[in-house]
């Protein structure tokens, strides 16, 4: 291992880790270290770079930033003038990753780098002293031979009944040099202002002083008791921000650290931080926390503070349902959706009649104010009192002529996505697959996951989901073998493909094939990743979408892993989605970020002759070993 300067030799720190003082708009805990003297920033160990160039969604204050997953930790370096990388290259220790600067939120040229053991996360905690841990990989003769929970004696280290010095000795003492295995770590008895003892597989405490790198914890749980909480009680399992309300773009009021014990009064639903839309207030700031990075993971003794569900005031009003509703141009599912209403809209309607019947029921509401067509069953009620009877229409539901892309001739939209070649509204079927589905709680319909199937077949399965067909299968997108892609429904209506537990809150497509996809199925699916990620915080055809590529879990889903034991999408696109990630990523700053204004002169920045000397000198000997 070395230092990013690519020796074995510590730079000059400005700005170690830890607590310091604010200033500038700091934060007043430094989760890295801000280190000068050099130019070339070079990798600190082997491994795979995971983010180049520009930051991730809420790491824009980082500036031109390069991520690195590597054995048993990850590396970021912050604040480049540019990246010398590209996301999924693998680097070797010391390679060049970047050239220095102060791009992002920065005061002086510098590198920030952060250390953080474990696999690559983008929740901003975790981090360890990057010195102390680079140090300590370097002392003790060959450090890369330990495992992630092995430390090695830099003295006699004994054994003891608990984490305490006054504790009874047990067994033979680990003599110097002596490598041993944990399990882990906690808080005990303070020696020479070092409180962290290690267990050993054996059961036994070791206090962390006798080991080389001293209280160095990386890769080890933390198994200092919990105290107990109180009936009105959390505690933090991650760094958690507290906000003005139950949102998560609402002003941020303050910061949490993980294994904080805070005391809250009530709870509400909000934004749906994975599956989890409950927030708790805290009962001194009266902040909103999520619940989502909270436990016990429970509303228990806390106050229900949901403002009351809308009742209607008249007669002719009705409120919708859990699973929201579509208004069409006709009472049948045959005709076009013109608008979405979400779950507990309260609508005013001044008719109704008898149309198709869905799920048993065949009256639809007439809209008061454009005039569209609503299913009763979307109501929470389908009574019928105060509405003007409506003599059912005798005109059919508009056809469209049948073409390739259209083989059954159904009613079209614009597309949502943007390269989509047409948009269809085909017809979802009765079966519970077919369905919406319900959220596990009372909540307006999201979509914050992304749902990857495959047909299984290598025709052309347009004309199936066209259809009401026997399966109630229909996804937003179908993506055939060249990448061409229609849109079958709405992103307001959720696709029928994986069953009620899961369509409520997903956006389903649906690759056409029977083996490995093409490289242009494969650019498609990101490309769509990217697209829909683009609308995280906004709504998207009147649904709130909260999807992100940020990480992978309970985001990005294949059917077999909202189903195990389910074939679908096969192995080769199961393989495939993280590398999907690392290309929806770059798509989504490429295609659909906005680029920001530039001041004058664009991307032209003063570098003295001697940075630049040192870049061709460097860019030389890659070329000369390449060749």
């Amino acid at each position: 291992m070395l230092y990013p300067n690519g020796s074995t030799e510590r730079p000059t720190v400005t700005s170690g880790f830890g607590p310091r003082e604010a200033s500038g708009g700091a934060s007043s805990y430094h989760r890295g270290a801000d280190v000068i003297g050099f130019s070339v920033i070079r990798a600190v160990a082997a491994g795979t770079v995971r983010c180049s160039g520009s930051a991730p969604r809420g790491w824009a204050d980082g500036g031109d930033q390069v991520w690195i997953q590597h054995d048993g930790f990850f590396s970021k370096s912050l604040h480049q003038a540019r990246s010398l990388v590209s996301d999924g290259q693998w680097v070797n220790e010391g390679d060049p990753i970047g050239i220095m600067g102060q791009s992002g939120s920065a005061q002086g040229v510098h590198l920030h780098l952060e250390i953080t053991p474990g696999e690559l996360h983008f929740a901003n905690s975790g981090q360890v002293d990057p010195l102390a841990f680079i140090a300590a990989r370097l002392s003790g003769g060959s450090p890369a031979s330990l495992g992630g929970q092995q430390r090695r004696t830099r003295a006699v280290a004994n054994g003891r009944a608990e984490a305490s010095s006054q504790s009874a000795l047990v067994g033979d003492p680990l003599q110097d040099a002596t490598v041993g295995d944990f399990v882990g770590f906690a808080h005990g008895e303070s020696v020479e202002g070092n409180d962290v003892w290690f267990k050993g597989t054996s059961g036994r405490w070791f206090w962390s002083g006798a080991f080389d790198g001293g209280a160095n914890t990386a890769n080890l749980p933390d198994l200092t008791p919990a105290a107990p909480l109180g009936a009105q009680q959390r505690r933090t399992t991650a760094e958690l921000n507290g906000r003005a309300d139950a949102a998560v773009n609402a002003e941020l009021k303050q910061t949490l650290p993980a294994g904080t014990v805070g005391d809250f009064d009530g709870w509400k639903y909000g934004d749906a931080v994975g599956t989890e839309n409950r927030w708790v207030r805290g009962a001194h700031s009266g902040d909103w926390f999520s619940l989502a990075y909270l436990e016990p993971r429970n509303v228990d003794n806390l106050a229900d503070l949901n403002p009351a569900a809308p009742t209607p005031s008249a007669g002719n009003q009705r409120a919708v349902g859990a699973g929201g509703a579509n208004g069409r141009t006709g009472p049948g599912r045959g005709y076009a959706v013109a608008q979405s209403l979400p779950a507990g809209t309260v609508g005013t309607f001044n008719g109704w009649t008898h149309g198709e019947t869905v799920e048993g029921i065949d009256v639809w509401f007439r809209g008061a104010l454009a005039g569209n067509w609503f299913w009763a069953g979307g109501f929470t009620s389908q009574a019928t009192d105060g509405l003007e009877p409506i003599a059912t229409p005798t005109a059919p539901p508009p056809t469209t002529t049948p073409t390739g892309d259209n083989p059954l001739g159904l009613p079209t939209h614009a597309p949502f996505y943007p390269d989509a070649v047409i948009g269809l509204d085909a017809p979802l079927g009765n079966s519970p697959r077919g369905t919406k589905g319900k959220p596990p709680v009372p909540a307006p319909v999201i979509i914050d996951q992304f749902h990857l199937h495959r047909t299984g077949s290598s025709g052309d399965d347009g004309a199936w989901f066209s259809t009401d067909n026997d399966r109630s299968s229909c996804p937003h997108l179908h993506i055939l073998g060249d990448g061409r892609t229609r849109e079958f429904i709405r992103p307001s209506m959720k696709p029928a493909l994986t069953g009620p537990d899961w369509n409520w809150r997903g956006y389903g497509v649906e690759i056409q094939g029977d083996s490995a996809g093409t490289p242009e199925q494969f650019e498609r699916v990101a490309d769509v990743m990217a697209w829909l990620a683009s609308y995280e915080g906004k709504t998207l055809d009147g649904v709130l979408v909260m999807y992100h590529l940020r990480q992978r879990e309970n985001t990005t889903l294949t059917h077999r892993e909202m189903f195990p034991g389910t074939e679908c999408p096969g192995d080769w696109w199961q393989s495939q989605i993280d590398a999907l990630l690392v290309r929806a990523r770059r798509i989504l700053v490429e295609r659909y970020t906005p680029a920001e204004s530039e001041p004058d002169g664009g991307d032209v920045v003063e570098v003295p002759r001697s940075k630049l000397q040192e870049i061709f000198e460097w860019l030389k000997g890659v070329l000369g070993r390449r060749s």
